[in-house]
């Protein structure tokens, strides 16, 4: 796709930023949603895992330099996490088909060829 990951930065209002990511889930985007935070936040990020967001970014010293790698790390965490529902999602149809197929006996196969 042409977006990988929203990052959103956390500001000083929680609501701007619960506003924010709702705004973002209601685009219905099949990306990651990730945060910026403040290391002393604790409550920010709480709040934000209840709304919705994949991953938070903590700004600790030196956080620009791992962000790509992180973000790239995000990405494809969140792709192997839809690839293993798509997975888990085609098996249970295979387990119901398989449940509804009727038991035939060993002796009726024989007499059936």
């Amino acid at each position: 796709g042409v977006i990988d990951v929203v990052v959103l930065d956390h500001g000083t209002r929680d609501e701007a930023t619960a506003v924010a990511i709702a705004d973002v889930k209601r685009l219905e985007l099949d990306v990651p949603i990730a945060l910026l935070v403040d290391p002393q936040d604790e409550t920010a990020t709480l709040k934000a895992f209840d709304g919705g967001i994949d991953e938070c970014l903590v700004k600790t010293p030196g956080w620009t330099h791992r962000l790509p790698l992180r973000l790239a790390t995000i990405r494809a965490r969140y792709k192997q996490a839809h690839e293993l529902e798509t997975l888990r999602s085609r098996e249970s149809r295979l387990r119901t088909l398989v449940d509804r197929l009727p038991i035939v006996p060993p002796a009726a196969e024989a007499q059936a060829s």
